[in-house]
């Protein structure tokens, strides 16, 4: 699966390509940022989120150390594959969690309209 994941509505993400584009590669940025240097990445957090659950400096060290491996796929972050995609619905078809505006099951989904990393193309991929 993935984690997070970040969705738009398609008429917006057309219409303002360019600044999705922008945000995805500084959001690429950070996720770099996050594996090559996992201890700064955590310095930056705790300091500018502020919150209660992020006091604890080591915890938080310590839990961006073990997460993040998990940041990339493939080498790069953010990109989806439809494979992962198929599994996932043909999970969500088979237990009945999928239905259509009329209330009824869905027995078929073309995962090909549920994602694109058509925003994603040319940001960088971390040295890592």
């Amino acid at each position: 699966g993935y984690s997070p994941v970040l969705t738009a509505m398609r008429p917006w993400a057309d219409s303002h390509a360019d600044a999705l584009h922008r945000f995805l590669a500084a959001t690429s940025d950070g996720f770099r940022l996050a594996v090559e240097q996992p201890e700064e990445a955590a310095r930056l957090l705790a300091e500018t989120a502020q919150h209660p659950t992020l006091a604890d400096r080591d915890f938080v060290e310590q839990s961006q150390l073990l997460a993040s491996d998990y940041y990339l796929n493939g080498g790069r972050w953010g990109y989806m594959r439809r494979d992962v995609w198929n599994t996932f619905v043909n999970w969500l078809i088979r237990h009945d969690f999928i239905i259509n505006r009329d209330g009824d099951k869905v027995q078929q989904l073309n995962v090909d309209t549920l994602f694109t990393n058509q925003f994603l193309e040319g940001t960088p991929a971390p040295a890592h």
